[in-house]
Formats: C-alpha cells, structure tokens, sequence
C-alpha cells in the first residue's frame, strides 16, 4: 500500500526580531517557569538554509514544507518556491491562544492548518538532514513509523518543565487507555535487544508508565491530533491559554503515547536516524559527525550553559561542517541578487 502525501512542518522564531522582543515583553514569565522557557530556546543559530538543502537532497518524497512562523522570514527564503507553505500563528491557531510563546501550544494546533496532508512530519529548526532518508522510516502503508521504547517514569532534573509535561500526557494515555496490547508493537524485532527486555519488564504492568522521547523528526497524523482534541478539547483548551511553557502543558509526544496505546503504527528502530547532541558536547566530536555522516540526521540542541561567545565560535564551526555534506543552495533559497534586492 502506498502511502498518502507527506508534508513537512517546521517552526521558526527570529529572536532578534525587535517587534517580536517587544510583544514578548507585555507578558511576564513566572518565576517557576523560567527553566522550561530559557533564552537559549529562542536563540538562532542562523543555519537554517541547511535544514531546506537537507529535506531537497535526502528527502526528495517530501511533498510540501510548511514553515511556521510569528511573522518573520529568514533573508534567504524564496517565498515564491510552489512547495513551500509560510504560515503565520494568526493562519490557524485560535484567536484567544495568542499571542503565544509557548511551541507547545503551536505544535498541539496544527491539525487545524487547512492544507497540510493528513500525513507530515513535525522537524525542530534544529535538525538537519546529511545523508538519504526513506519515507519508510516515518511512513509505512500509510500508518505512522515509530519505535515503542517503553520507560519507567523518573525525574532527575528539579523542577524542569518537560519532565512534567510527559506526566500530564501520560495521564491522558491512562485515562482513556488500560493494558498493552498489541504484543508485537511492544516485543518487535526492529528494536534492539535491550529495548525488547525493557518493554517485557514494563509489560507487567496495565498502566503505562513512560516511552522514551527521541529528540528526532516525528512522523504524525492530523486524524490523530482531531481525535485527541475531540475526547479531550476542554484539557487541551485550558493549556493553550499558556502563553509560555509551563508544567502544566501537554505536547504533541501525546499524540505519539496515545498511538502507542492503540497500536496504530509501524515499529521501527528510530536510533537508527539520529540522536541528542547539543552545544555542550564537545566541538570537534560534533564536526566529526557532519563531515562523516555519522548519522542521517544531525540534531543540534542549544544549551542555556554555552556562554554567548563559545556559541558564536561553534556555530561557525557547525556551519562550515555543515557546508561540506550540503554545499548546493536549495530551491528554497533565493540566488545572490535577488537576496541583496530583497535586503
């Protein structure tokens, strides 16, 4: 069986924007909720024309990239590109959300954005693809590609606000959802050895406790996220008046637990992708997986530790990494002179 169109979903924010800086201002941040919204969430490492020269080249049966957006467009942009989709918060979130600063809020409405394919996959601005990928990996006979790693729920960082998020939508999952079925989607060859003894283990139990989150590409349906907000749009509608993080969001991880628990979708080994690395790491080990492709997706998470000056001198080294495996401009980017017109 074929699969459906698969789109793309990015989200992007321009931090240096001063009228976004501005807006931002009216609201205050509480105290409590200042580790879930650090400054190092808006920060640009301004590499984004590689997250397009990636998704052309080693995506190629990616259908549409939407490309969502407060109101700023990054100065290489072609807006004219057929297959691309620019698309403002006030296109589809509802009115009395916004403004928002808060991505979950952005990314648990995007079912309502009229014309994205019933499948897409939801990237970070942050990931870019070096090497070829196969829609098999997100998509296969038109059910969603993941890998069910199944995890005990354990906090080790006080009072950080992701951790508080997977518990709010766990609770979701076990309200509607008892026992784990089917097996195979739980004891699967695809995963690693480890991960099959880890899901046997957590099995035992008829609650779900927690699944492993991968900071990867995520592969969603839009039925998915309409079918959560019809058995829970009063939860989902009281967290989308939060206009930054906090812990009491929900994310769109739900929407992945609650396939889960049904056993609507296709198990494969995500690690097989990608995996975390962040600012922290150190910097040589991080060219070292550009420039040899050590992975097919390379995720670079900001870190609220990297002072402003060591950010500046490994993003360059990113960038210059970066430039090897994907040296061609995309479609997506406007030639020299149509750039400099448009500044």
């Amino acid at each position: 069986m074929k699969n459906k169109k698969i789109d793309a979903v990015v989200l992007w924010v321009d931090s240096n924007d001063p009228k976004w800086q501005e807006e931002r201002k009216h609201y205050k941040i509480a105290k409590a909720d200042e580790q879930g919204n650090p400054s190092s969430c808006f920060r640009d490492y301004d590499l984004l024309e590689f997250f397009f020269r990636g998704i052309e080249k080693n995506m190629p049966w990616i259908n549409n990239v939407f490309f969502i957006t407060w109101g700023h467009l990054p100065k290489f942009l072609d807006t004219k590109n057929p297959r691309l989709k620019i698309v403002n918060h006030k296109d589809f979130i509802p009115e009395e959300y916004l403004p928002t600063y808060n991505s979950n809020v952005i990314e648990l409405n995007l079912h309502r954005i009229k014309e994205l394919s019933e499948n897409f996959i939801l990237f970070n601005d942050d990931m870019y693809v070096i090497d070829e990928l196969k829609e098999e990996m997100f998509f296969k006979n038109d059910l969603v590609c993941d890998s069910l790693f199944s995890r005990t729920m354990v906090n080790y960082v006080y009072g950080h606000q992701i951790y508080y998020t997977v518990f709010n939508n766990m609770s979701l999952v076990n309200k509607h959802f008892y026992g784990h079925k089917p097996f195979t989607k739980w004891i699967n060859s695809k995963y690693p050895l480890k991960e099959n003894i880890s899901n046997a283990v957590n099995r035992l139990t008829k609650r779900y406790s927690s699944f492993e989150n991968q900071h990867l590409p995520l592969a969603h349906k839009k039925s998915t996220f309409e079918e959560i907000w019809k058995e829970e749009g009063e939860v989902l509608d009281k967290m989308c008046h939060n206009k930054f993080r906090t812990a009491y969001d929900f994310s769109h991880w739900l929407m992945r637990y609650w396939r889960f628990a049904k056993g609507d979708f296709c198990p494969v080994n995500v690690k097989e992708i990608g995996f975390y690395t962040d600012l922290n790491w150190n910097i040589n080990d991080l060219v070292d997986i550009v420039v040899n492709k050590k992975e097919k997706i390379f995720l670079l998470n900001d870190s609220a530790d990297e002072t402003d000056e060591d950010f500046i001198e490994h993003r360059q080294k990113i960038y210059d990494a970066l430039s090897k495996v994907l040296p061609e401009k995309s479609s997506f980017e406007l030639d020299s002179k149509t750039k400099e017109n448009v500044a």
